[in-house]
Formats: C-alpha cells, sequence, structure tokens
C-alpha cells in the first residue's frame, strides 16, 4: 500500500510550500484584538501549508515518504504527520524556535524549504523553492525585573492605530529554560520588532505575573489593576493622593522600604528600592523626559535625585495627583 501511494507521490512532487504563515492580528472596532490568519500560541502559532504540483492537497501519511522542514544552516523538522493547514506546536514549534535561536534570527524572515525524503533519507524532490517564515521577536530570559528592563535598549513602547497595547510575556509549556518569556499578544507570538515591548500597564503586569483579561490590554486603568492585585498581591491604597513635592520626598524615604503601583488616569508604574519605573512614549507619563526610542528602552527609571535635578525629567504637576499602593513583592523576588 506504501509503495503504490508513493508512486503516486513522486508523480505529484514537487510540493508548493506556502510557508508557516504567523498569525496576523487585527484590531476590532468594539476594542480588542482579534486572530487574523495563522493560529494562537497555545495551538503553535504557525500553520504548514503546502499542496502537490497539480494543485491537489497531499498528505504524505503511509506513503513511506517523509515530509521534512529544512531550516538551512540550522537543522530539520520531521512534519509528516501534520496535515495541510495545520499547526505546528509543542516539540516541533520548540524545536523551530531552537534553530531561529541558533541562527540568531528573532524578528526577521527566515528561508525554509520542504523536502521529501524516502526511507533511507535520500531527498526525492529537489525543485521545493526556499519560502521566508516570518520569526517571533527575541524572547525575554530572566525575570521581568524592571531594572533589567530599563537596561534592555530594545525594549519598546507599544502603539498602533492609536491604540496603546503591552505584550504579555509568557512561558512555553515544554521549555527546558523557565526563565524564557515569549512576547505575545492576543494569544500569539508576537512578530514585530518595533513590538517588543509594552505599554505602561503592561510593565505592571509583566513584572507582577497578571494575565490579562481582554486581549488588548491586561486592565483598562489604574484602578482596575489595583483591584487584581489586591487579590494576590495585598494591593491597598497608600497616602491618600500625592503631589510631585510629597512624591521626591516619599521616594527619599517610605519608598525604599517596599513595592508600591503608582497610577494617574491613563498611566500606570512601579516604585522599587526608592526607583520609579514607567513604561513610556517619548515626553510623556509621569515624566517631561524625552528619549530615544532607538536606541533607549522605554521602560525608564527615575530617583528622587533624577526628578528634583534635571528639569526635563522632572515630574509632571499636570498629571497630579498621583495615588500610590502598597504590594507584596512579586514572586520572583
Amino acid at each position: 500500500m506504501g509503495t503504490v501511494a508513493g508512486r503516486a507521490i513522486l508523480k505529484r512532487l514537487p510540493l508548493h510550500f506556502w510557508g508557516m504563515p504567523a498569525a496576523e492580528l487585527v484590531w476590532r472596532d468594539d476594542g480588542g484584538w482579534m486572530r487574523g490568519s495563522g493560529c494562537s500560541i497555545d495551538a503553535g502559532n504557525y500553520t504548514l501549508a503546502y499542496e502537490a504540483s497539480d494543485g491537489l492537497p497531499v498528505a504524505l501519511a503511509n506513503t513511506g515518504y517523509t515530509l521534512i522542514l529544512r531550516v538551512p544552516g540550522a537543522g530539520d523538522i520531521d512534519v509528516t504527520d501534520v496535515s495541510n493547514h495545520s499547526p505546528i506546536n509543542g516539540r516541533r514549534l520548540l524545536r523551530f524556535l531552537t534553530y531561529v535561536e541558533s541562527l540568531d534570527k528573532w524578528g526577521a524572515s527566515l528561508e525554509c524549504q520542504l523536502v521529501v525524503q524516502d526511507k533511507m533519507k535520500v531527498q526525492k524532490d529537489r525543485q521545493n523553492p526556499l519560502d521566508p517564515v516570518v520569526t517571533p521577536v527575541k524572547p525575554w530570559v530572566g525575570k521581568p525585573n524592571p531594572e533589567l528592563l530599563a537596561a534592555d535598549r530594545t525594549i519598546k513602547y507599544c502603539m498602533r492605530d492609536g491604540q496603546y497595547f503591552g505584550q504579555v510575556l509568557e512561558h512555553l509549556e515544554g521549555d527546558p529554560n523557565p526563565d524564557r518569556l515569549y512576547f505575545t499578544l492576543g494569544g500569539v507570538l508576537q512578530t514585530e520588532p518595533q513590538w517588543r515591548g509594552f505599554a505602561c500597564i503592561g510593565l505592571v503586569g509583566n513584572v507582577y505575573g497578571i494575565k490579562p483579561r481582554k486581549t488588548n490590554n491586561p486592565f483598562n486603568n489604574g484602578e482596575a489593576m489595583c483591584a487584581e492585585l489586591a487579590k494576590e498581591f495585598g494591593a491597598e491604597k497608600f497616602g491618600g493622593v500625592w503631589d510631585p513635592d510629597a512624591l521626591c520626598a516619599f521616594l527619599k524615604s517610605e519608598g525604599k522600604k517596599e513595592w508600591y503601583m503608582i497610577w494617574i488616569k491613563g498611566h500606570a508604574g512601579l516604585i522599587w528600592n526608592g526607583v520609579l519605573y514607567e513604561c513610556k512614549p517619548s515626553g510623556h507619563g509621569f515624566t517631561y523626559e524625552h528619549y530615544s526610542p532607538d536606541t533607549e528602552s522605554a521602560v525608564r527609571r527615575f530617583t528622587a535625585a533624577d526628578l528634583e535635578s534635571k528639569s526635563d525629567k522632572a515630574l509632571n504637576a499636570r498629571n497630579a495627583p498621583y495615588y500610590l499602593a502598597r504590594l507584596r513583592p512579586p514572586k520572583w523576588l
């Protein structure tokens, strides 16, 4: 049976390979992200798509041949039992991502090829073209420490079509490195380097491991995030309302002892060890500060001395009053 089916397959080679199209996200008119083509991260984020030279579907299972997804310069992945228009997930996805890492092709276009082999691993077709596959942006490896995020010059502030959004850092099941966290949005791996980062509430959510209830932002505002943090981290409002002078004094005293969330309407950040952290666009946020998004992290850090001595970094009085909530430390500490 396999021999007969195999001869029929050979007559229909080469295969036309559409690559593994990454899932796309589209902003809905009513708010939130919906998936376009492709599939979710749980299903692999990528879909294998191909057909025989006659334009009809082809299945390699039980033919005596294997279907290989080849990443030149890295390695092969056996995808024989992945049917057409089905996801590449689990160990296959992890292997693909390992190849991406070995080639240092994060957030890039990686040429891949489908190859048909016989039982002796001899390639039976040499005409399948190389096709580009868009890869995920480089994952975050380490704890979601705001000090480290501020030091990573590639972290971006995320806004698209006037909508602000924060990536959710996710660990892929089966990855042996528990500190490897992928940037995801709407349940899929992010593939656009200019969106490897967060919005302000996304920073707070990722440092504390809060998962979103919606596909765009974890929460709508600081009050909602505070309420969610209260469930697990004991968040409670602290000290009423704050003006810029009182907040600077706080950073030099009580602000050095514990964790706090800080927020105003439409913006949120964290205070840890006497430092104010915020993820912000240049010239906006808690401070007046401008920075270069091309060469500096969108996660900014400010000591009381920074805010008091440099007018371009001073707290924006127009944003007062500020609200604070005392928190227990995040779990990664």
